[in-house]
């Protein structure tokens, strides 16, 4: 198991046990790792995380930009998994709602559940309608 690998699995446990703040570190930590490891899909799944984090923190310029950079590791891979995709644009949607980037977090409620309801992904098809409605 890699570096990377071993601070996400601490990341996760640490956000199991409610500690966001330190968790939101560990993930920052993994996607330094991830890409001196040269593990790009590990980094955009640690940065995707982060900025899931940091939105839920309030902090949304954090989370965009970690959120977008996601998003766009996921893209530049043709075989990536829609799932992974469709969770980015769930993050980036948080982190711009964190920002009061009304507009912004629609077109990615909107993406994300297009990518769901292809997958079949209930859960995620009723969080994004969930989250338009509040828009």
């Amino acid at each position: 198991m890699s570096a990377a690998e071993l601070t996400i699995k601490r990341a996760k446990e640490e956000r199991g046990r409610g500690d966001a703040e330190v968790a939101e570190t560990s993930y920052a930590e993994a996607s330094a790792l991830a890409a001196s490891e040269g593990l790009p899909q590990l980094r955009a799944h640690a940065l995707r995380h982060f900025a899931e984090l940091a939105a839920e923190r309030g902090a949304g310029e954090r989370a965009l930009e970690a959120a977008e950079e996601a998003l766009s590791i996921y893209r530049s891979n043709p075989n990536e998994s829609p799932l992974n995709v469709a969770n980015a644009h769930r993050v980036r949607a948080l982190a711009s709602s964190a920002l009061g980037r009304m507009d912004d977090a629609a077109d990615d409620w909107r993406s994300a559940r297009k990518l769901y309801s292809e997958l079949s992904v209930s859960a995620g098809v009723a969080e994004c309608d969930r989250r338009l409605r509040e828009l």
